[in-house]
């Protein structure tokens, strides 16, 4: 009878066993001489990618803190049985050369290190990735056989990236974030010095803030597109479903981040405060600090006293009252005088200053509204509108840049109000007035 071969693997129990977990994960020694292996490698020092065993030694040397000056003798043997536990995973030997080189595993662990070590400091591409699918995306959403082809190929091979990314700027932000605050509470520093530390570290968090925020403008870019795909193809509608769920997890990946922006503003304000403050009232408060720092409570029978630090001398809790002999006035008898009230009389020129410049706000206010109604009704019957280039008509007709941003802000809000329209800001198309420098992204807004 024949047996059967049970290839089923258990994850969790086969790392679990000591001397495996142990081999896939040596200590800080062994870590570090592969580290300086790859490192090596990739700089071209071992041709063909093969070295030596006296080359391992000599890093085992280098690390284990033995080299020649320190005095500590280096044990080859006990660094050759950690040599030989490293071939398990880590290295392969040829016995033919007598050279080692690197198996796949030891490659493929010292280059995900790298990559994440270096996504801590390099700037993400968030932004390039999110514009290649929007592109991607744009130029297959006409045919049903380039959609299936975006979904399941260039999606496919972004998404790792994308939330590899996203993490990386997580990373970024919460060290920048906690220098900052380490940067903000530190009694070390004079405050010129203080100053300089902390704007640089706001520089840094004002960068990675910027990605955030293209970040956060590109994934919504990319999920408002695939909304507005129109198809009854079932695939297609699997797809869209399982690729909005993904970009909601970046999206919230992303909202924690920008949380993590919010909490440096109480830092931020206490630190100007600190500066404010006259030097007498820091000097009290840091002397408060270091009372409640220092002082203990002694129990001297039913009742509890302070004892302060060895540096504080006692002192007298309590001081008698003196007797004083103080004299009141019968106001019934001596009453006050009463001031005389002093009279402001009106300055003609100025009231009618000033109701001429009421009359001019309460006009400009009618001339808003007028416009507002006019464009409101023009977009009811078109069912479309161009914000920006409503904004440089209005600019153009009135000849007042007051008026016109009023128009245009009133209008996106009232129209978000009625909540039977969408707005949508396109940054890649401007919009640029006639005689006018100024330049608006594209606004469009439509009927739903």
């Amino acid at each position: 009878m024949r047996k059967s071969n049970n290839t089923d693997f258990n994850f969790i129990d086969t790392i679990g066993h000591f001397d495996t977990y142990q081999l896939l994960f040596p200590k800080k020694l062994e870590s570090m001489v592969i580290i300086a292996l790859f490192v090596r490698q990739k700089q071209g020092k071992y041709p063909d990618g093969l070295f030596g065993e006296e080359d391992i030694h000599a890093l085992f040397s280098t690390y284990g803190g033995t080299d020649v000056g320190k005095g500590k003798p280096y044990q080859r043997s006990i660094n050759k049985e950690k040599l030989r536990k490293l071939l398990k995973f880590f290295l392969n030997y040829d016995e033919e050369k007598r050279m080692y080189y690197f198996q796949s595993y030891g490659t493929a662990i010292c280059e995900l290190m790298e990559k994440t070590l270096e996504g801590l400091i390099k700037p993400t591409d968030i932004g390039r990735i999110c514009q290649n699918l929007k592109r991607e995306l744009i130029t297959a959403q006409d045919d049903e056989d380039e959609l299936i082809q975006w979904f399941s190929i260039s999606l496919d091979a972004y998404k790792n990236n994308l939330s590899q990314q996203t993490d990386f700027l997580h990373k970024q932000i919460d060290n920048a974030v906690s220098k900052l605050r380490k940067d903000v509470l530190s009694e070390d520093k004079n405050p010129v010095e203080l100053l300089k530390t902390v704007r640089d570290d706001l520089t840094e968090v004002q960068e990675k803030n910027r990605e955030l925020r293209i970040a956060f403008q590109d994934v919504d870019g990319i999920t408002n597109d695939l909304n507005r795909i129109d198809t009854e193809n079932i695939e297609i509608i699997d797809y869209v479903d399982k690729t909005n769920k993904f970009f909601s997890r970046i999206n919230s990946k992303l909202r924690s981040t920008d949380n993590r922006l919010d909490r440096i503003q109480p830092k931020i304000r206490q630190l100007f405060a600190t500066l404010s403050r006259p030097e007498w009232s820091a000097k009290t408060e840091k002397f408060i600090h270091f009372l409640l720092k220092n002082s203990t409570l002694k129990k001297v029978k039913n009742n509890r006293e302070i004892v302060f630090p060895k540096e504080i001398f006692s002192f007298k809790k309590h001081i008698d009252t003196p007797r004083l002999i103080t004299f009141k006035r019968d106001e019934s008898l001596f009453p006050t005088p009463t001031k005389p009230r002093r009279k402001y009389g009106v300055n003609p020129e100025i009231q009618k200053q000033n109701k001429q410049e009421l009359q001019q706000e309460i006009d400009e206010l009618k001339r808003i509204e007028v416009w507002v109604s006019q464009l409101l009704a023009e977009l009811d019957k078109d069912g479309q509108m161009n914000a920006s280039e409503a904004f440089f008509r209005v600019l153009k007709i009135d000849q007042d840049f007051t008026i016109a941003s009023e128009v245009y802000f009133d209008l996106i809000e009232k129209v978000q109000q009625q909540k039977k329209f969408e707005v949508n800001v396109l940054p890649q198309e401007s919009v640029m007035g006639e005689q006018t420098k100024s330049i608006l992204w594209k606004v469009m807004i439509k009927r739903k």
